[in-house]
């Protein structure tokens, strides 16, 4: 996943500070390093604060995430607005993924 890659990039042809930046999203110099190496796995809700700041739409992070971090994605959401649904709907999804990945191969 580059989602690190992609903050990078737009803060870079922006001229904005990272650590200025880090600091407006919440994180610890050590916690945006992490997310801007791809090393740490962003919640939903990082990676909205990121995009309001930046004013890019929040998808620009996932164009290239795999399924399984999209669906642990959706489950951070969806836990924060109704746990118990959110556990169901994760193993429905982990369910159609595994029998995607038997018929694709």
């Amino acid at each position: 996943m580059n989602i690190g890659k992609h903050i990078n990039s737009v803060l870079n042809s922006r001229g904005i500070a990272k650590q200025e930046f880090s600091t407006a999203v919440g994180l610890s110099k050590q916690q945006f390093h992490a997310l801007l190496a791809d090393k740490s796995k962003s919640t939903v809700s990082t990676l909205k604060a990121v995009s309001t700041l930046l004013d890019v739409p929040s998808d620009l992070f996932l164009q290239d995430a795999d399924k399984w971090f999209l669906i642990a994605a959706i489950n951070d959401y969806v836990s924060r607005i109704d746990p118990q649904k959110a556990d169901t709907i994760l193993a429905e999804a982990r369910s159609l993924l595994q029998e995607g990945d038997d018929i694709d191969g």
